[in-house]
């Protein structure tokens, strides 16, 4: 199994996406909007924007984005990928939502997660994007959470990311 493939994938491309192995696939009720799944073109934008940063793309957009915690392709959000590809400027944007919303539901999920039970956190500090890491937790991202193998922020050690390839591959 080359889960490093399935990752780089799974995020849109290689790029600086860290590679995780081993997860178990968990299904969520959550709906998922995709190019698989039928999803818009102008979901797909969006979702590309949050990736590269482009704040006013962004910005130009998220008035015709009905939800702008959508699920996309394998139940990852816009914030998801905006944090693990470091697009600080769009975290602060998306995460301004939540204050915007003050008193009522947020808007942005900020312990959303991936269908391997990995949260914008997880991804930012696993691919070294300490500034977006770092806003998150001012925001009450929760700093001991964990993905659907038990790995977390502080105890995804490169040993352990290797002792999960070779028993994936074992199997």
């Amino acid at each position: 199994m080359n889960t490093g493939k399935r990752r780089k994938q799974q995020h849109g491309g290689g790029g600086g996406t860290a590679t995780r192995a081993g997860s178990a696939m968990a299904k969520s009720a959550s709906p998922m909007i995709g190019a698989s799944t039928g999803g818009s073109i102008l979901h797909s934008r969006f979702v590309s924007a949050c990736r590269t940063n482009e704040l006013s793309k962004v910005a130009a957009l998220l008035p015709e984005i009905r939800d702008p915690d959508f699920r996309y392709l394998n139940q990852t959000t816009p914030l998801i990928h905006a944090a693990s590809e470091g697009a600080a400027g769009v975290v602060r944007c998306l995460l301004s939502l939540n204050r915007q919303t003050a008193g009522s539901e947020p808007a942005v999920d900020i312990e959303a997660r991936d269908q391997d039970g990995c949260t914008p956190l997880l991804w930012a500090a696993w691919n070294g994007r300490t500034e977006v890491a770092d806003l998150l937790l001012k925001a009450g991202a929760d700093k001991n959470g964990r993905d659907t193998v038990g790995l977390s922020v502080t105890r995804a050690t490169a040993a352990e990311i290797a002792l999960l390839v070779v028993r994936a591959s074992l199997n």
